[in-house]
């Protein structure tokens, strides 16, 4: 399924991408709307070119091996099916929080150490605890591709064959795509804003307002700001006057951070009195 994301100006004045031809560089921007938000894809060229190229006639094959060689993609394989790994794809891609969690097994669940910050050749490498536990093969029939760390040196498609489980905790899950500690993470976030929604008088813009949440962490300061809501609430004259802000408002705003504007009291009364009253007192 094509998804929306974001091209951003450097990507024509990269110098390595510069030495891929053209179609290819098109190619690398056209993966980006079809992989998951893990900047996950089968590897399947046919499907690739009727997705990106359905007018034109182009070997998208050949294409991907420009990208492995120059270090933007990964190629990998599992149980005789292929895949690609965009690297890099978080540092410049911010998926939706409402994508599905990807269903696609991770480079690193395979023994293969992926540089995420890595758009240059020999972006990624497999570590020697993962060349002890997994051993390499080609896949049969793959093409010989330039080695990223050698131009000009060929190399087989590589697969890796893992001789025991590498499972530990925090790895991710290759049948859901999910860590635990990220399932974790992401119900305390859930919770954390249904805390804060709850207290909130104003409920408008809850969408706009959790996805600013999921993507500031506002979690971690989320006892912050929910007693912050509490004493306007109690303490400021405009909020007491019936006018909060919408909750998305008050989120992307960073609210907590404003001064409190105390109400106005009755002379004598000690009781709050809105604004339209003032001068009637």
């Amino acid at each position: 399924m094509a998804r929306v994301r974001n091209l951003k100006p450097g990507f024509f004045t990269n110098e390595d991408l510069a030495e891929c031809s053209c179609w290819a560089r098109l190619c690398f921007a056209g993966l980006w709307t079809i992989a998951d938000r893990e900047g996950r894809l089968e590897d399947r060229p046919k499907r690739i070119k009727g997705q990106l190229f359905p007018m034109d006639t182009v070997d998208v094959d050949p294409l991907l091996d420009e990208l492995q060689a120059r270090g933007f993609i990964l190629r990998y394989a599992h149980q005789s099916q292929g895949f690609i790994q965009i690297i890099a794809f978080h540092k410049h891609q911010n998926p939706h929080f409402r994508e599905p969690s990807s269903v696609i097994p991770s480079p690193e669940s395979l023994g293969l150490s992926v540089d995420s910050a890595g758009t240059k050749p020999g972006a990624f490498s497999s570590s020697n605890e993962e060349q002890a536990q997994c051993k390499p093969r080609a896949l049969h029939g793959s093409k010989e591709v330039e080695a990223p760390d050698k131009p000009g040196a060929l190399m087989p498609k590589v697969d890796f064959e893992c001789t025991q489980s590498r499972a530990e905790p925090g790895t991710r899950n290759p049948e859901n795509g999910e860590r635990p500690l990220e399932q974790r993470a992401a119900r305390k976030t859930a919770e954390r804003f249904e805390e804060f929604w709850a207290e909130y008088p104003v409920k408008k813009g809850r969408a706009d307002a959790e996805a600013k949440w999921r993507a500031k962490g506002y979690d971690a300061i989320a006892d912050r700001i929910i007693t912050d809501v509490k004493r306007r609430k109690a303490e400021d004259r405009q909020w007491l006057d019936g006018y909060a802000p919408h909750g998305s408002t008050y989120v992307n705003g960073r609210g907590w951070e404003d001064a409190i504007e105390p109400a106005r009291r009755a002379a004598g009364g000690g009781v709050d009195v809105p604004d339209y009253l003032v001068g009637a007192l």
